[in-house]
C-alpha cells in the first residue's frame, strides 16, 4: 500500500565532518523546503539541480546550505526528495531537521526512503538487501558484489527462471482446460525437461552461496596452539602492527584478542586466544574456556607449532579439540633448527595443509594466504563476472524452490498427471517470489527493513 505522508532524517552519520544532509520525501516535500529554504537570489532549484541558500527559522539563519530537488517518479523513492546539505556537525544538522518536522514532515522509521521505493516498484527485495550490504560491505569483493545485484543481476536471474516455470504452468492449464488442441498438449517427459533444466538453474546460484558469503561476511579465524608457540607474534605479522603483546613467558595471553584484517582478499575477524593447556590457575581457566568456545565458533582454526620443539603428548591432546574444524596448522619458528619434521606435523591433523613461516620476521604469510585461498575460494581470489552471489534468506528461498521443482521433475518422471504436477510448480514459484518481494509476507518485509539505519 503506498505511503502518502512527507517523511523526514538525517542521511549522514552523526558527528563532526565537512557536510550533513537531510533528506525529506514525500508530496509535502517541496512545500517544506519553500518554507524553511531562502535560496540566493531568490530561483528555487529546479528537478535535479542545486541552488545555494540559507536555511531558516523565521527570520533566523539556522545554516548556509546546498538545496537540491528530484522530481517523481525519477527519485530514489519515486516521489518528490529534497535533500539540504548542511555543515556537517551535531546542531546544524539536528537544527535544519527539527525545521523540517516543524513544517509538516514527520521523522522517517530505519529504512524507510528504501521501503518506499520497493513499495512503489522502483525496486525488489533483492535490491533492498543489496543496499544494506553496499553499506556494509568490508571488502572490495563485497562492495562489487552487492553493486551487481543492487543493478540487478540477480533480479533478472531469478525473474527468468520464475518466467520458465510460469510459462510452463500456462502450458500445462491450456493443455487441461483445452484437450481438444492436441498440439497444445504438453507431455510429462516435456514437464521433466524444463523443470530440471530451471533447477539447473537454481543450482547454480545455491552453489555459490559460500564463496559469496566468504566475500560478504567474512571469516572468524581463530589463531590457535600450545602457550609460547608464536600465536601473538603471528597476529602482529598479520596484522603488520603491534597488536599483541609477545614475551617469552608461557600464559602471557589470557584474553581473546579480536582484530579486523584481510587475507587473501577476504574480511576476516582475527582472534589471537590463551594457549591451551592444563590451566594453572584459575585465571588461565577462564582464558582456556574463552579460547575453547571461540575455536567452536570459528570457520578456521589456525594450529601453531614451534617447529623447533619435538611434538607431545600435549600437541596431540590439544588438536583433539579442532574436530570436524576446517584447520591450516602453521609451522612457526622456522629460522630455527627444526626438531618437528612435517611427517610428523601431519600426524596431529592429517587432512590439515602445513604452512611453514617465521611469524617474528613475518616470512611465509603468503603461503597461509594462498592455503585460505584455496581451502574458501577454490584457489580463486578474483570474482568471477559470471558469477552471483545470494544471501543466507535467499538461498533458503532458492532451496525451498529447488526441492518443489525436484517433486515436480520426480513425478513427470514417474508419469504421474500433469495437473497435480503443477501444485508443486505454483510452490516453486511462490519460493522464488520471497526473494524478490513478489510473494513475500509483511512480517519478512518489516524484518528485513528493521536491519536498515534512519535515513536511508
Amino acid at each position: 500500500m503506498p505511503l502518502t505522508d512527507t517523511i523526514a532524517a538525517i542521511s549522514t552519520p552523526l558527528g563532526r565532518g565537512g557536510i550533513g544532509i537531510v533528506r525529506i520525501s514525500g508530496s509535502e516535500a517541496l512545500g517544506i523546503l519553500d518554507k524553511i529554504f531562502i535560496p540566493k537570489g531568490g530561483r528555487k532549484p529546479k528537478s535535479y539541480s542545486m541552488r545555494y541558500g540559507f536555511a531558516m527559522d523565521g527570520q533566523t539563519v539556522i545554516d548556509e546550505v546546498l538545496a537540491s530537488v528530484m522530481l517523481g517518479p525519477n527519485s530514489y523513492t519515486t516521489e518528490d526528495v529534497v535533500e539540504i546539505n548542511c555543515h556537517g556537525g551535531m546542531r546544524a544538522v539536528r537544527s535544519v531537521l527539527e525545521l523540517a518536522l516543524r513544517s509538516g514532515a514527520r521523522l522517517a522509521e530505519p529504512g524507510e526512503f528504501t521501503k518506499r521505493a520497493f513499495i512503489n516498484g522502483r525496486i525488489d527485495l533483492i535490491q533492498v538487501e543489496a543496499v544494506m550490504e553496499l553499506i556494509d560491505a568490508k571488502s572490495r569483493k563485497a562492495e562489487e558484489s552487492a553493486a551487481r545485484r543492487l543493478a540487478g543481476s540477480l533480479s533478472r536471474k531469478i525473474s527468468s527462471v520464475r518466467e520458465r516455470i510460469l510459462t510452463l504452468q500456462a502450458r500445462i492449464e491450456v493443455s487441461i482446460d483445452y484437450p481438444e488442441y492436441e498440439d497444445e498438449e504438453i507431455g510429462s517427459l516435456e514437464v521433466r525437461r524444463e523443470a530440471e533444466a530451471a533447477m539447473e538453474d537454481l543450482k547454480s546460484l545455491i552453489a555459490c552461496f559460500e564463496r559469496g558469503r566468504v566475500f560478504s561476511e567474512g571469516l572468524k579465524v581463530v589463531i590457535a596452539g600450545k602457550p609460547n608457540v608464536g600465536k601473538s607474534s603471528l597476529l602482529n605479522a598479520l596484522m603488520n602492527e603491534d597488536r599483541a603483546i609477545v614475551a617469552d613467558i608461557p600464559g602471557t595471553t589470557r584474553d581473546v584478542l579480536s582484530e579486523a584484517a584481510s587475507l587473501a582478499g577476504v574480511p576476516v575477524k582475527l582472534m589471537d586466544t590463551a594457549g591451551l593447556r592444563t590451566p594453572e590457575d584459575a585465571i588461565e581457566s577462564l582464558g582456556v574456556g574463552k579460547s575453547i568456545e571461540a575455536l567452536e565458533d570459528s570457520d578456521l582454526a589456525i594450529w601453531v607449532v614451534d617447529s623447533s620443539e619435538a611434538l607431545s603428548e600435549e600437541d596431540a591432546e590439544a588438536c583433539a579439540k579442532l574436530e570436524g574444524k576446517k584447520v591450516i596448522i602453521v609451522a612457526n619458528k622456522n629460522d630455527l633448527p627444526k626438531a618437528a619434521s612435517m611427517d610428523e606435523l601431519r600426524t596431529l591433523i592429517p587432512e590439515a595443509p602445513i604452512v611453514s613461516v617465521c611469524a617474528k620476521d613475518g616470512l611465509g604469510l603468503d603461503g597461509l594466504e594462498s592455503e585460505i585461498s584455496k581451502m574458501f575460494l577454490s584457489g580463486e581470489a578474483e570474482m568471477d563476472d559470471s558469477e552471483i552471489y545470494i544471501n543466507a534468506r535467499q538461498r533458503q528461498s532458492a532451496a525451498k524452490a529447488l526441492e518443489s521443482l525436484e517433486k515436480a521433475a520426480r513425478a513427470a518422471g514417474e508419469g504421474q498427471a500433469v495437473d497435480l504436477i503443477s501444485i508443486d510448480l505454483t510452490d516453486a514459484c511462490d519460493s522464488l517470489g520471497e526473494i524478490t518481494g513478489e510473494t513475500a509476507g509483511d512480517s519478512l518485509v518489516d524484518k528485513i527493513f528493521k536491519e536498515f539505519c534512519v535515513g536511508k
